[in-house]
């Protein structure tokens, strides 16, 4: 009925997104669990900061269309607020540079106060204390039990889920109409 072919596979790749982000869970879970009871090694802070990225939005009006004849675009600014927080820690006669406080997906603010919550107990040249993989040392975190971003994936295969269902359901509909 005109629909594209590859329209019919949204609703699969939607699933496999959904999957996808179950075992990311899965995993991420599994990780913090064990690194609890990894080793430890000592660490300084060589970067505490908060990144700030400005979205831009443009947003077409109508407002000056009657008296202007043209349609105005206007932009309008988001703000959002990533943490860069680094520290570098010794393995044996090798150095590695961590990224990792907490698990989870990399969180984005859009008050930069939340952000400030995370950098504030992390100074540059601070000690700490971090927690690495002994099969695989440049994997670390400073954090294991905090597990603030570990429910994205979940968050995200629930939005997959239904995008799948959803459109499942119309091509479903649309086939059966004919």
């Amino acid at each position: 009925n005109g629909d594209p072919m590859f329209a019919f596979a949204l609703p699969l790749v939607a699933f496999l997104a959904a999957g996808l982000s179950v075992v990311a869970f899965v995993n991420g879970r599994r990780r913090a669990k064990a690194s609890a009871q990894w080793p430890t090694a000592p660490g300084l802070i060589t970067t505490s900061a908060i990144i700030e990225e400005r979205i831009e939005d443009k947003v077409k009006t109508n407002d000056d269309e009657a008296t202007t004849g043209f349609q105005q675009n206007r932009q309008r600014f988001t703000l959002r607020y990533r943490v860069d927080l680094r520290y570098v820690y010794r393995v044996g006669q090798r150095d590695y540079v961590g990224t990792t406080w907490a698990w989870g997906w990399t969180p984005f603010y859009g008050r930069r106060e939340l952000a400030e919550q995370v950098t504030s107990p992390y100074s540059k040249g601070q000690n700490v204390t971090v927690y690495f993989d002994p099969a695989q040392p440049d994997i670390a975190v400073l954090e294991p039990a905090n597990r603030q971003g570990s429910l994205a994936p979940l968050v995200f295969r629930a939005i997959c889920a239904v995008a799948g269902s959803v459109l499942l359901a119309f091509f479903l509909n649309v086939g059966f109409d004919q």
